[in-house]
């Protein structure tokens, strides 16, 4: 399964890592990248991000 997320969080991102991500006003999008892309039913993948409020 391909994964993706999308979050309300407060501020303007800056900088994420493991993820391609986007912002529009206060949702941010986060998606794997080609190595992490893909997800077991149940598993897990590590990623984050930084934010200016």
């Amino acid at each position: 399964m391909v994964w993706n997320v999308t979050l309300t969080i407060e501020g303007r991102t800056n900088q994420a890592w493991n993820v391609v991500w986007s912002q529009a006003g206060n949702k941010l999008g986060a998606s794997g990248l080609g190595w992490n892309r893909t997800i077991e039913p149940n598993g897990t993948r590590d990623w984050g991000y930084c934010a200016d409020r």
